[in-house]
């Protein structure tokens, strides 16, 4: 069964890019066809959507949740993804408040033992025809 994700539209993806940090230590990637950005191999910030997804600590994603524009992410309905909270960009306009918010998703993200990058499997040879 095939999920439908929804597309970031291109002014959603040039307000990412204004609120990835500016540091040496972030890595901007993609992920599901999302822009993303990881720290110590850890996503920190993404996008689903329109919505911009942070990875938080739980007592701050409990009190952003009570909020308006704010909804625990579940990037399948029903299927909440722990540590992360969605936040609808049309509805949190404050630029000021958004990077408070990335700055404290960054924080989370450096917080956590940096990932050691796994080893890649061989590349099978071709078979002849």
């Amino acid at each position: 069964m095939k999920s439908h994700m929804p597309r970031s539209s291109e002014a959603t993806v040039a307000r990412f890019g204004e609120l990835v940090p500016t540091d040496d230590r972030v890595q901007r990637k993609q992920m599901f066809g999302y822009p993303c950005a990881v720290v110590g191999g850890h996503l920190f910030m993404s996008l689903h959507g329109d919505d911009l997804v942070l990875r938080l600590p739980e007592s701050e994603i409990n009190a952003l949740v009570q909020q308006e524009g704010f909804a625990r992410f579940e990037p399948m309905a029903g299927r909440p993804m722990k540590g992360f909270v969605a936040v609808d960009l049309e509805r949190v306009l404050d630029p000021d408040r958004l990077d408070t918010l990335v700055e404290s998703a960054f924080a989370q993200g450096l917080s956590m033992p940096a990932k050691t990058p796994k080893a890649r499997a061989p590349r099978k040879a071709a078979r002849p025809t």
